[in-house]
């Protein structure tokens, strides 16, 4: 599927004429900066091509079913820089007119280039953003030097939500295995919290672990059941 912001006609016609085509055929206009996107479940995909900050707004809008691709071009002036994606659930197929704004959907995109569109000198650079959960996860040390003994030892794991995919409170667990490290030091009991940072800083939540009643007592390293994240990260 193609859609472009060239095209004039009014309408959800799917003739190559209709501003919403969705022909995978025909001569495309030379762009060098598409964007694929892909829904992960049925969808109505609208595009703002220059932003919401531009006077000329064109915001068009296709169906496109779950998985399936559209290639999105700006056949006005070429640039994608600025445009607006977003997706939503339409109220039955094909039916964008009356889609559900309240009930956004998962989109995945790629920016780069197209070999059969770009035009001569256009850079080969592109990025993607996934539809799916992503976290990043560190670990420090404190204090981090040589130690000296019975000196007490802080790590601090940080999980950090990536992606565009809102985590589940319980959607995922942390393990942590301890077995080198206790060789040569004690675990201080009930010593294992976790708190919640929020994007302008600061804690809202912080709360402390229980100790494992099985094995050792610090509750990470369990490998069959890990600790549950008992909070959602946006």
């Amino acid at each position: 599927k193609h859609i472009c912001c060239q095209q004039h006609s009014s309408g959800t016609g799917r003739n190559a004429a209709s501003k919403f085509s969705t022909s995978s055929t025909g001569s495309y206009t030379r762009t060098q900066n598409p964007v694929w996107v892909t829904p992960t479940k049925d969808a109505c995909i609208f595009v703002d091509f220059d932003g919401p900050d531009k006077d000329d707004r064109i915001v068009q809008h296709i169906y496109v079913g779950a998985l399936d691709q559209l290639l999105v071009t700006d056949c006005v002036d070429n640039d994608m820089t600025g445009a607006v994606i977003y997706a939503t659930e339409p109220n039955s197929r094909n039916n964008c007119d009356q889609s559900r704004p309240d009930r956004p959907v998962d989109i995945a995109v790629a920016w780069g280039q197209k070999p059969d569109l770009a035009t001569s000198g256009a850079l080969d650079l592109g990025t993607t953003v996934l539809a799916l959960p992503t976290v990043g996860i560190s670990k420090s040390v404190s204090p981090d030097r040589t130690l000296a003994p019975g000196e007490p030892v802080r790590y601090t794991i940080r999980v950090t939500n990536t992606g565009v995919v809102d985590l589940p409170a319980g959607g995922f667990k942390l393990f942590d295995d301890g077995t080198v490290f206790f060789q040569h030091a004690t675990y201080t009991p009930l010593t294992t919290a976790y708190s919640v940072e929020q994007n302008g800083g600061g804690t809202s939540v912080f709360a402390t672990i229980p100790d494992s009643l099985l094995g050792t007592p610090f509750p990470l390293d369990d490998p069959s059941s890990g600790y549950v994240i008992p909070v959602g990260l946006k």
